[in-house]
């Protein structure tokens, strides 16, 4: 078994990867919550965006701030 890198494409296989910032949609069931400025890699193949670490992390802690909202 093989890991894919960072570097590759998980839709496509490509290595034409570009990490920049943008607006990423994360869908809660019927809500839609737009989290700004978060780095995603983006394949300029297939423009598929998937999250950097920092992203990643970035959406989780807006997540957990938006439900700590919701739940007040």
């Amino acid at each position: 078994m093989t890991k894919k890198s960072d570097k590759t494409c998980e839709g496509c296989g490509s290595q034409n990867l570009k990490s920049h910032p943008t607006t990423y949609p994360v869908n809660m069931g019927e809500k839609q919550l737009n989290i700004e400025r978060v780095w995603v890699r983006e394949c300029l193949d297939c423009n598929i965006m998937k999250p950097t670490k920092a992203g990643q992390e970035k959406i989780d802690r807006g997540l957990g701030a938006f439900m700590t909202l919701m739940l007040r």
